[in-house]
């Protein structure tokens, strides 16, 4: 039997929704990296998840397989290899199967870009948290994406998404029970997506995760993060989560990139947490980015420049973010603009103030 048949049979029996551990041989294994670098070696971090005093038997190192590869083996079990010689290279081998494992975005934000450059400066200085922050509309769930991609080199799979809302709980974003028909209880406990992550971060310490939390101000983090509330700011240190017995921690390779609205009414609730834990970026309105905007809809200059004045103008009054003008490439496009999302938007901010909303009313041309 060899490697990959070996791993079949277990993973087959199983499953893949635990990590797969396994004694290395020198006979066995013939001193090669499975599958290219898809295993890793534990150390004192295995004890007690194979054996109670953490020793092996043969005298051997315990390894467990690197989680990347789960997908990539669920991929061979469906897929076999065909018409294959016995022995091949490893280059052969993942020109078949190598973008199983991995899928890489392009990164279209340019290295000059001055809110990356800030973002970036407060990365090289130690920063593992940032939150952008500004009035809807100012791209910061686009910056957070396009920053994160940058972080992780475009490996999309080091790159976690989510977002907060009112009914969102620790039993979503930690772990918690769930429906299993093979548990004595009929439930089981279930890592959600941050321990995963940890997971992933503390079995890959050569890169770097990051966690994308839009709307952090919708939520609760109190409720959402619990006990690990704290050990955001003290990164590995270890804890245990509410429900499992397992202890882990937070690796320092884990960077948190949030967005949120200031003028939320919740938002005061997590001023004070947001200042020890993470830094803020401010993100306001901003016509350059509005400019970019409007050349990439191939705008008429002319009317570019119009709506430029409008836009500047605008804010004195009310912070309104560029983005609102995406799809937006001519007067028919401003006029539904107005109809379908500023006039909403001015009629209930000016709800008790008509004049304010007349005023904003005919500082925009094409009502």
């Amino acid at each position: 039997m060899n490697h990959i048949e070996a791993i079949s049979c277990v993973v087959s029996r199983f499953g893949t929704n635990v990590p797969f551990y396994f004694l290395r041989r020198k006979s066995f294994w013939n001193q090669r990296p499975l599958l290219g670098q898809g295993y890793e070696k534990i150390s004192k971090s295995g004890k007690g998840i194979i054996l109670k005093d953490g020793n092996c038997p043969l005298g051997t190192d315990i390894y467990r397989i690197n989680r990347d590869y789960l997908p990539f083996i669920d991929h061979l079990l469906s897929n076999p290899p065909k018409n294959l010689p016995r022995h091949i290279t490893s280059e052969q081998w993942f020109a078949h199967y190598g973008a199983e494992v991995r899928q890489y975005a392009e990164d279209t934000l340019p290295d000059d870009d001055a809110i990356w450059l800030g973002v970036k400066e407060l990365l090289d200085n130690g920063a593992l948290g940032i939150m952008f922050y500004g009035p809807p509309g100012t791209s910061k769930t686009w910056y957070a994406d396009k920053i994160a991609l940058k972080i992780v080199g475009g490996d999309t799979s080091c790159i976690r998404n989510i977002q907060f809302h009112q009914s969102y709980s620790y039993e979503d974003f930690m772990e918690g029970y769930v429906p299993d028909e093979n548990s004595k209880t009929g439930f089981s406990i279930k890592r959600k997506t941050f321990l995963e992550l940890c997971l992933d971060a503390i079995e890959n310490p050569h890169k770097r995760y990051v966690l994308i939390i839009d709307e952090f101000s919708r939520g609760d983090p109190s409720r959402i993060f619990g006990e690990v509330l704290t050990y955001i700011e003290y990164r590995n240190k270890y804890f245990k989560p509410t429900y499992s017995d397992e202890e882990l921690y937070i690796p320092d390779n884990i960077i948190i990139l949030g967005t949120y609205n200031p003028y939320d009414k919740s938002v005061a609730d997590i001023d004070v947490m947001l200042e020890r834990r993470f830094e803020r970026y401010p993100m306001k309105p901003n016509a350059d980015i509005l400019s970019k905007i409007l050349e990439e809809q191939d705008m008429d200059s002319t009317l570019t420049g119009r709506v430029l004045e409008f836009f500047n103008k605008v804010q004195e009054h009310y912070e309104l973010g560029q983005a609102f003008f995406v799809r937006t490439k001519d007067e028919d496009g401003l006029r539904r603009l107005w109809k379908y999302r500023l006039e909403p938007l001015f009629e209930k901010e000016y709800k008790y103030e008509k004049e304010k909303f007349e005023e904003m009313k005919k500082l925009y041309p094409w009502t």
